[in-house]
């Protein structure tokens, strides 16, 4: 209370010293007066983000307060000569905003951020929302916006960014080029949101430990290089790799601990399914390899402001950082730890042993054995008063008992404690996610097991109808345990997977008809479109029509009706290409019913050209495919970030476009008399609000 008081004196000696006035109380607002306040200053510092809020002399402050004030750039790093894109966000306020930007250039890497050695390298007003800039001297930047809105004035900074060469994106031993590495290695396209940012955070907290030395790692590279790091180095490594994976993400920074025993820490804000969400990597390795949990992943504000404060619309703290958004939380899809089941709950850890010991009497020896704890202490302080050094007393039992080869992790994981045990005598054990798969026949799919023991391909896998679907399995080093399924005829089977000494578990499977022999297609050419026309299926919702061409299958449109137009070009004599139609009947997000057509050839008319761009393209520029006639489907690589003003204006037979969540800019007019039908998108991204806004009727697929 006594320092929120000072710093609110000092603000207001500050105000009173400066010429905001031409008179008293009059509010001024002009160009002029907001120049002299906010005019270049003579020394520089880094101040970690410190808001400075107050009112012109006179006013009535009856302004609504700030609500947010950050600034962010969609690339996980600065790469010298290569322009970068940034946006501003600010609410609350009246709106009126005037921002000027400075940015704040340290060449010298040796000195303290924090300290002397800052220098003035820009100064220019902002024009909207976002700009773009780029660096061209090696060294550390960061941003100071200074912002007036109607009678009220603010300034923030951003963190600091340190300056990299383009030959460092493919080079390990650098920070960039690891943070490539393990994006590459562990990221897949058909990954959700979610699931992107819980492996981040799982390899961060596995690969690296917290640095209690004297000369500690602050930046990226304590833990993505060295495996040791503090606070800042956690939350600046986890932001470069979310950004890199295509997340939205930043860094918080405020105090953590407990009332009396405040402490400075660092952590994340990541952006999923268009709510954000907080992320402490930091408290959520406890600075012991394979002792790690998730108490702190991707929780919300009310959860967070029990051990963790930070800049809040009501609460400005002097030196603690910019306002970022509220993390109000929401659902999330595609949980992979919400299907983790528990063994036993305990409220002490003599239950625990009593269930253990039943356990192995019966012979049920799991390699990972789940407990939930229902007693009076925080799940973390229990982990570290009672929970880990009795279990590693418990192993060593065990070990005197002869029942373990070895022990692995112990933890915290989705609230539930758990053990990974390797026992002596022949019990093994798998376990199967899936609760369930669908096929169409002639399709084949994977089962993966998510944990089984011991390794290698040891188990036997039937299937309970082998005329509905067979299965066979592998392993490798490489790939681990993969069961593959292929669907025979219409029906269900119950795919099994069992140890030698009858641990089992299993799957699930629906297998769909493949097509309806008479559900035929039928083309006509009228001018320069090709009017498509097939039979309506009873039960069925909607209709996928595809081109085949090159050995590739694109999809042209989705329909509910039984018939399409779609323009055409000519191609050569020597071209040729397939179209066929796939009817679905599609229940809650599921396919019930499946047909696909017979598909026809249809010469040199080509139903369809897909436009794949190049995957390492990170802009599309101003006006690159203006009038471009040909297109009719864009893919825009996962890289990508900005799309520039009329980059596909007047390509009048542009109808389907994918634009991934990496994208942070669209332009004026991007998208100008382009007839867009679909677009697939990722929720909550920014081209999700943005076709939205400007194609209030397109269909989105997600």
């Amino acid at each position: 209370m006594i320092r929120r008081l000072i710093f609110l004196l000092c603000v207001l000696m500050l105000l009173m010293s400066l010429p905001f006035a031409r008179g008293e109380g009059t509010q001024t607002s002009d160009a002029e007066s907001f120049a002299n306040f906010y005019r270049i200053p003579d020394t520089i510092y880094y101040k970690g983000g410190t808001v400075l809020h107050g009112y012109f002399k006179g006013a009535d402050r009856t302004i609504p307060p700030l609500e947010i004030a950050y600034a962010l750039t969609s690339s996980p790093y600065i790469i010298l000569g290569e322009p970068t894109f940034w946006e501003l966000y600010i609410s609350g306020g009246s709106g009126n905003y005037t921002c000027e930007a400075l940015l704040a250039y340290q060449a010298d890497l040796s000195l303290d951020p924090f300290e002397d050695g800052w220098e003035t390298l820009d100064y220019f007003p902002v024009e909207g929302d976002s700009f773009e800039y780029t660096f061209t001297e090696p060294g550390r930047y960061f941003w100071a916006f200074y912002v007036m809105d109607d009678e009220q004035f603010f300034s923030f900074q951003t963190r600091i960014y340190e300056t990299y060469e383009a030959t460092e994106e493919t080079d390990e031993t650098t920070v960039v080029g690891k943070v490539n590495s393990i994006v590459s290695e562990l990221i897949t396209e058909d990954m959700s949101d979610y699931t992107r940012a819980l492996v981040l955070h799982d390899w961060l907290i596995y690969n690296a430990n917290y640095d209690y030395s004297s000369n500690p790692n602050y930046d990226a590279s304590g833990v993505l290089l060295y495996g040791t790091g503090v606070c800042d180095s956690y939350a600046r490594a986890y932001l470069m790799l979310c950004t890199a994976a295509g997340l939205e993400c930043m860094i918080v920074v405020g105090d953590a601990g407990s009332p009396g025993n405040w402490g400075s820490h660092a952590w994340n804000l990541v952006k999923l399914n268009g709510s954000w969400y907080h992320v402490d990597c930091t408290w959520d390795d406890p600075g012991e390899g394979g002792y790690e949990y998730h108490d702190y992943f991707c929780v919300d504000d009310e959860t967070m402001a029990r051990d963790h404060r930070w800049n809040r619309p009501d609460n400005i703290t002097d030196g603690e950082g910019y306002i970022p958004p509220d993390a109000e939380g929401g659902e999330l899809e595609n949980d992979p730890e919400a299907s983790v089941e528990y063994h036993f709950t305990f409220s002490d850890m003599d239950e625990f042993n009593a269930h253990l010991e039943a356990m192995i009497a019966s012979g049920d020896r799991q390699v990972i054995i789940y407990g939930k704890y229902t007693g009076a202490e925080n799940n973390n302080d229990f982990y570290y008063s009672t929970y880990k050094d009795w279990v590693f007393a418990k192993i060593d039992e065990l070990y005197g008992r002869d029942l373990l080869d070895s022990a692995g992790y112990l933890g915290i994981r989705n609230g539930l404690f758990y053990i990974t045990l390797y026992w002596k005598s022949a019990v093994s054990s798998i376990r199967i996610e899936e609760a369930s798969l669908r096929l169409s026949v002639g399709e084949q799919g994977t089962i993966l097991p998510s944990m089984y023991y011991p390794e290698g391909n040891v188990f036997t896998w039937e299937s309970s109808d082998s005329g509905v679907a067979t299965v066979s399995a592998s392993y490798t080093e490489e790939t681990g345990l993969v069961a593959t399924v292929v669907g025979v005829s219409s029906g269900t089977a119950t795919i099994t997977a069992t140890s030698a000494d009858g641990y089992s578990d299993s799957v699930e499977v629906t297998v769909l008809p493949a097509h309806r022999p008479d559900f035929s297609l039928s083309a006509a050419t009228d001018g320069s479109e090709v009017i498509l026309s097939w039979e309506t299926i009873p039960g069925v919702t909607e209709y996928q029509v595809y081109r085949r061409y090159e050995g590739q299958d694109t999809l042209i449109g989705t329909t509910a009706a039984n018939r399409l137009r779609v323009s055409s070009e000519k191609l050569p004599s020597s071209v040729s290409q397939q179209v066929y139609v796939v009817g679905k009947r599609i229940v809650s997000g599921q396919t019930q019913l499946q047909y696909t057509s017979t598909p026809i050839s249809y010469g040199r008319l080509t139903l369809n050209y897909a436009f794949t761009l190049p995957a390492a393209l990170t802009r599309i520029e101003e006006e690159a495919f203006e009038g471009c006639t040909y297109l009719t489907s864009v893919k825009i690589p996962g890289k990508v970030t900005y799309i520039g003003e009329d980059a596909f204006e007047e390509c009048v037979n542009l109808t389907t476009i994918r634009i991934p969540a990496s994208v942070r800019y669209i332009g004026e007019d991007a998208f100008e008399d382009c007839p867009l039908q679909y677009a697939e998108v990722s929720p909550g991204s920014y081209a999700e609000e943005w076709l939205l806004r400007h194609f209030p009727d397109i269909i989105l697929v997600y």
